[in-house]
C-alpha cells in the first residue's frame, strides 16, 4: 500500500505571498536584509545605485549611513532616522 504525497493528491503548495523592498543608495552603506524564511537577500557594502528586493515578510532590516539611504516597502517611503542609534538603523517591515 502506498501512501500518497501532497503532490500526489494533486493540492498545490501554498502561494507565497512575496513583498518587494527599493532600495536606493547615494553613497557606500553596509546592508542586511533578512526575510521571515531567514532567507538572507542582501549581505554587503553597497555602493551608489538601486537595489530591488523580493521576500516573505516581515524583513529584518540593518541599515549603515542611513543619510545615504533611501528605503522603499510596498509604495511607501520608510524614514529610517526613527530606528537608528547614530548612523545605523534596525528595523521590522511587514506582517508578523
Amino acid at each position: 500500500m502506498r501512501s500518497e504525497s501532497v503532490a500526489d493528491a494533486g493540492v498545490a503548495a501554498a502561494p507565497v505571498d512575496l513583498r518587494e523592498l527599493a532600495l536606493t543608495f547615494s553613497d557606500d552603506t553596509c546592508m542586511e536584509v533578512r526575510d521571515a524564511r531567514g532567507e538572507r537577500s542582501l549581505f554587503d557594502m553597497m555602493g551608489p545605485g538601486r537595489e530591488t528586493l523580493r521576500g516573505v515578510p516581515p524583513f529584518e532590516i540593518v541599515v549603515g549611513n542611513i543619510q545615504h539611504v533611501s528605503l522603499t516597502y510596498q509604495n511607501e517611503e520608510i524614514d529610517l532616522e526613527p530606528h537608528a542609534r547614530g548612523d545605523v538603523a534596525r528595523l521590522t517591515l511587514g506582517d508578523s
